[in-house]
């Protein structure tokens, strides 16, 4: 799975994984903004310490010597986060695409010289504009909402899509008919279903289950359920039958017939998102619970049934109590 896609899971999860890049940049900024006056007389008396001679660079722009370093100072860094120079150029974009932001790049007129002339050397750059109070507080947290973006997909339904592929295969995939606007449409579902329930779905489309195949196990197995000549791999238990039934008749509900019902890309109802999730569950179960036991081979694959058939009556539980979750998939 890529970052873009793990940084865009929200219609899946109840919250996707935090931007790591993108919130120290946002830190950075808010605490470059929060003490801008400091960090401006900090530089002025770096650069009035240097002496009289600098760099070429150094001579058309004021920038603290990077002394050897392989990188830019902090002290410069942060100066370039209230400027959205340096390494946060990239997020200028951005910025100018979010209209309420339009206060990032306007600094308070005539209230500084920038650094960006020799005449400059021992003067305050701009200081930011004055901060919105439409912000409540929550500074570093709309500057990383700004700046996630981009490390989010610019279209999550087709990155999905592009994942499936690679879940399914390039031959069932191009076999295989979905609607157009089968992401929105299986999310909405999605919101009258438990969060684990919809966890367990987008693990399933993106690939995400931990079958020996996938996780280059030494041991290659067999499938653990008993089907004659099958691997332990994922395309083989969305057709599985022993595992499809022992789940069906847990939640006593009818196993769909196409692979698109099966996988809820295709006609998804709340009924059949429960049943993919139950039948995700029963196999990592069993898998790791077989594991402890000595091994799904060594167990054989009557003994890994039983293990499904008591397990569904716990796992059941997590897919049917539901708990109304309003705006859980905004």
């Amino acid at each position: 799975m890529s970052r873009q896609v793990m940084h865009s899971c929200e219609p899946f999860l109840l919250k996707a994984p935090i931007a790591i890049a993108s919130m120290c940049k946002a830190a950075m900024y808010r605490f470059a903004r929060t003490e801008s006056e400091f960090l401006s007389q900090l530089k002025a008396e770096v650069l009035s310490i240097r002496g009289e001679d600098q760099s070429v660079v150094g001579a058309v722009r004021a920038r603290i010597p990077f002394g050897g370093l392989p990188h830019t100072p902090i002290l410069e860094s942060l100066l370039d986060a209230l400027g959205i120079k340096g390494t946060f150029a990239p997020f200028e974009p951005l910025i100018k695409s979010c209209h309420d932001l339009s206060w990032v790049l306007s600094p308070s007129p005539g209230l500084g010289v920038a650094f960006d002339t020799p005449e400059s050397l021992q003067s305050l750059p701009l200081p930011p504009s004055p901060l919105p109070p439409s912000l409540g507080g929550k500074l570093q947290g709309k500057i990383y909402e700004c700046f996630s973006k981009s490390e989010k997909c610019v279209d999550f339904a087709r990155s999905m899509s592009q994942k499936l592929v690679v879940t399914l295969r390039e031959e069932a995939s191009r076999s295989l008919r979905v609607p157009v606007n089968w992401v929105a449409t299986l999310t909405e579902v999605l919101r009258n279903v438990r969060p684990h329930t919809a966890c367990c779905v987008f693990k399933t489309l993106i690939g995400g289950w931990t079958t020996s195949v996938r996780m280059h196990e030494h041991d290659r197995l067999a499938c653990i359920f008993g089907c004659r000549n099958q691997p332990d791999e994922i395309n083989h238990y969305f057709f599985c039958t022993s595992l499809w039934q022992i789940a069906s008749q847990s939640l006593r509900v009818e196993t769909p017939l196409g692979l698109a019902q099966r996988l809820c890309i295709a006609e998804p109802t709340p009924d059949t998102a429960r049943l993919l999730a139950l039948v995700f569950s029963l196999y990592h179960f069993c898998k790791t619970r077989a594991k402890d036991l000595g091994g799904a081979p060594y167990l054989g694959p009557n003994v890994v049934q039983n293990l499904a058939f008591e397990a569904a009556r716990a796992l059941r539980n997590h897919v049917l109590v539901f708990v109304q979750f309003s705006g859980w998939l905004a």
